[in-house]
């Protein structure tokens, strides 16, 4: 496979080869490089349908009424991007990920998504040997990719050098290895950066943080912890580690206002400005998506100002703003923040869902979609308002399942509405 993807990002032979480079990869996406490759790109990316690609936050018909993005420079990244949970802890999974994430760079896939604690550390492994592979062709800029990786599950090794150090306490973890505290964060993103092969990353995840931490120490002590965090990751963005930081969560954003576990959105990005500034690094979220974990798009669930921001984060209007009551989505459009979906095929379950699969076949937009998995990807990055869904690929027929979809676009929002409805009236 290896042959075959270094072929689709044009980096034969010296990708085979596996080249090591004296210095890690210098730079970040930029607005410039991410339209070259959208509309340039490498293999066939050229040959992308005009809407694979989205302009970060929000594009075209989906932005809301009145909306404006807020910061500058916003990214063209394709709709659908690499992800690398799930696999075996052992060298040919490491090399099945590696490739897919390489055919992937060479058809439009400029998304790349992994974790400190994936596959214990070696799907950070994997990807860094993607981006050896792909740093030696001629097409490739680092700045056209978009990397983001994930702190809050420490390694044992890592935590045992902090507590030897006194670093850090007992009280600063959760379970016994989940810890947001400054020092965790920058150990774990020090190693994630030698294991990537980068010298920044472009977004870095709090892990599961209130899923974590929200439970143990109750909303005032989370909050708490969480500015402490913010603190630390914008030193991390100063000095140009990072570009970014989001949450990278299960259901937190996923539960109503009455949940003990609910978080508010707008509550976290005015912590994050308290912090930061106007300029806070702050820029996304990332939840689960899927046919069968709509919450994000369909639960009015998040508060969000009635009024918008202008692009340099100031509200249209200088009074106070009231609060309504919104999707995730939504809100995350209002306050500027991006949004990636995670768990696609909700990690291969929904593919064992024979009524779910009736159902997806019945439906005249997603019949030239191909296969089941295929249109389950279809439908979750057909979500609007979303930046980007993540799915993994670590065979070759799943990997060019997954790529044809490069050539087609996302439901359009009256499409993806009348998808939902026809589930609806089906299942009354």
């Amino acid at each position: 496979m290896r042959k075959t993807c270094a072929k689709s990002c044009q980096a034969e032979p010296t990708c085979a080869l596996r080249p090591v480079w004296p210095v890690d990869w210098p730079g970040h996406a930029t607005e410039a490089a991410t339209r070259l490759y959208a509309l340039q790109g490498p293999g066939v990316a050229g040959k992308a349908h005009a809407d694979f690609f989205r302009r970060d936050v929000s594009m075209g018909s989906y932005l809301l009424p009145n909306q404006k993005v807020r910061g500058p420079g916003w990214l063209m990244l394709g709709s659908l991007g690499s992800g690398t949970y799930l696999g075996n802890e052992d060298e040919e999974t490491d090399e099945r990920v590696a490739c897919g994430i390489i055919a992937g760079i060479g058809h439009g896939w400029n998304v790349i998504d992994t974790a400190s604690n994936y596959r214990n550390g070696r799907a950070e492994l994997a990807v860094g040997r993607a981006l050896r592979a792909v740093r030696a062709s001629p097409f490739i800029e680092r700045e056209m990719l978009f990397v983001s990786t994930k702190a809050g599950f420490v390694a044992e090794h890592l935590l045992k050098g902090l507590r030897s150090a006194g670093t850090i306490q007992d009280s600063d973890m959760a379970a016994g290895s989940h810890c947001i505290a400054p020092a965790c964060l920058r150990a774990s993103l020090t190693q994630s950066l030698t294991s990537l092969n980068l010298q920044t990353v472009d977004l870095l995840y709090l892990h599961n943080a209130a899923e974590m931490q929200l439970g143990p120490l109750g909303k005032q002590g989370f909050r708490q912890l969480l500015g402490e965090a913010f603190r630390a990751l914008e030193e991390l963005r100063s000095e140009g580690k990072i570009r970014a930081y989001g949450m990278a969560t299960w259901d937190c954003f996923r539960l109503p206002p009455d949940s003990p576990s609910h978080v508010s959105l707008q509550e976290v990005v005015a912590l994050a400005k308290d912090i930061g500034g106007l300029d806070h690094g702050f820029r996304y979220v990332q939840l689960p998506i899927n046919a069968a974990m709509p919450e994000a798009w369909r639960e009015r669930w998040q508060s969000m100002p009635t009024r918008t921001l202008h692009d340099d984060g100031r509200l249209d209007v200088a009074t106070a703003v009231e609060t309504v009551m919104g999707s995730l989505m939504e809100a995350a459009a209002r306050l500027g923040v991006g949004v990636f979906a995670s768990g696609p095929l909700q990690e291969g379950q929904l593919l064992g869902d024979r009524h779910l699969q009736d159902l997806v076949h019945q439906v005249p937009d997603l019949v030239e979609e191909g296969e089941f998995a295929t249109q389950l990807l279809q439908i979750a990055r057909s979500t609007p308002l979303l930046t980007a869904s993540l799915v993994g690929m670590k065979t070759r027929d799943h990997t060019d399942a997954n790529l044809k979809l490069t050539a087609y676009a996302p439901l359009n929002s009256s499409q993806f509405a009348n998808l939902h409805h026809f589930w609806e009236v089906s299942a009354v």
